[in-house]
């Protein structure tokens, strides 16, 4: 359990909203690293708050008790029976996970200026994720993964080949797509080295994944309980390349990144 004391009720550093915003980060970074196959931890407030129409703000308690406060989008109403899970026999989340994160949660919950650029699309990701997680509906949770990756990962595609021809990087082999920035990018931040049949099969599965995104988003496509295997995979490669990132530490924004992946790329197969 967190406790946080707060002094007025505005959005300041000491305000009440900024309070409950970080505990919402850390919330669902702590739902991230747990997995979405636990059951998910929440944010309670002590007080309501009401909003007077003279700007003036009012804390109550709520009838002397804790009130439930969730994070955005998760749980409105029952659990999904389209999914067949229910979210209270999930097992109750630990604090096992890799002891590494435990002194930067807090750095990631708030942003810290001690992140790179790309670290601080990751805490975006993180917490897509973690927001995620705490909801039993699968098309939302893969949804909100493939999200993070685009987060981490995706650039404008013309303005990354604008940067690239200014440059003088630029030449008519490479390619700008959101799809090949995918490939490329998750190849260099999750595989190691592998054979060439494996690496085509990689690139098949993360172009199915960001065609399966687009028929959710855009053909309303939902999916099942035959589908969990699926996003636990992917909410794997999610992890895994948060992890190399934040602790690796080798590429500090996106455009470094994806020059890695694609004007590197002799040098990379032969270390």
């Amino acid at each position: 359990m967190l406790g946080v004391s707060v002094i007025d009720t505005g959005k300041s550093d000491k305000g009440y909203y900024h309070a409950l915003n970080v505990a919402n980060n850390v919330n669902n970074i702590i739902n991230f690293l747990n997995g979405f196959d636990h059951r998910p931890s929440q944010v309670l407030e002590l007080s309501q708050q009401i909003i007077q129409e003279d700007g003036l703000y009012q804390i109550t308690k709520k009838n002397g008790h804790f009130s439930s406060k969730q994070t955005p989008g998760i749980l409105e109403g029952d659990w999904s029976a389209s999914t067949g899970i229910d979210p209270d026999k999930r097992p109750h989340a630990t604090m096992n996970f890799d002891k590494r994160w435990i002194p930067i949660i807090p750095i990631i919950a708030i942003e810290s200026n001690k992140l790179t650029s790309l670290q601080k699309q990751c805490a975006r990701a993180i917490d897509w994720i973690g927001d995620g997680i705490v909801n039993s509906n699968l098309t939302k949770q893969f949804l909100q993964i493939i999200i993070s990756l685009e987060t981490m990962l995706e650039q404008d595609p013309d303005k990354l080949e604008s940067k690239l021809k200014k440059e003088n990087l630029w030449n008519d082999k490479l390619s700008t797509s959101i799809e090949d920035q995918l490939v490329s990018t998750i190849d260099l931040t999750y595989h190691s080295k592998v054979e060439n049949n494996q690496k085509n099969l990689a690139t098949q599965d993360i172009k199915k994944a960001y065609d399966l995104r687009s028929e959710i988003a855009h053909n309303g496509k939902q999916l099942t309980e035959d589908d969990t295997a699926l996003v636990k995979n992917w909410y794997d490669i999610a992890y895994k390349i948060i992890a190399n990132i934040m602790f690796l530490g080798n590429w500090n924004s996106t455009y470094d990144l994806w020059k890695a992946a694609n004007l590197n790329k002799k040098d990379r197969n032969e270390d």
